[in-house]
Order: structure tokens, then sequence, then C-alpha cells
């Protein structure tokens, strides 16, 4: 549901400003979720000014440190 959604950003949010790099599969991993999930929650840190855009199959880069 939309609600799981922004609950799990804030800590998604939190796990990608403490790296330099960040993909599908490392959230995948970290927070057990799926492809489909993932990119949601990628598309919305690239909306937010967390992280870059796509660059093919590369990682996006972490491009705003939490304080």
């Amino acid at each position: 549901s939309e609600q799981l959604v922004d609950n799990l950003y804030q800590e998604v949010r939190k796990f990608a400003s403490e790296a330099k790099t960040i993909t599908c599969a490392k959230l995948q991993s970290q927070f057990g979720i799926g492809y489909a999930r993932a990119s949601n929650l990628l598309d919305k840190l690239e909306e937010d000014g967390i992280v870059s855009k796509p660059n093919g199959s590369k990682p996006r880069l972490v491009i705003h440190k939490e304080d």
C-alpha cells in the first residue's frame, strides 16, 4: 500500500544518505522488497533530489546527504 511505501521511504532515505551510490538491488537486499517497490522508492528519491538520474546500468549517485 501507499502508506507502507511512505513508512519505508524514511528508512530508505536514511540508508541512501549514508551511501555514496544506490541501486535497486541494494534496496531489495537491504529491505527485503521486490524490484517494483525498490524502483518506485528510487524514483521518489530522485524526485526529492537525494539521488541522481539513472545512468544506464550504473548505480545512482547520492547527491544529497542528510545532516
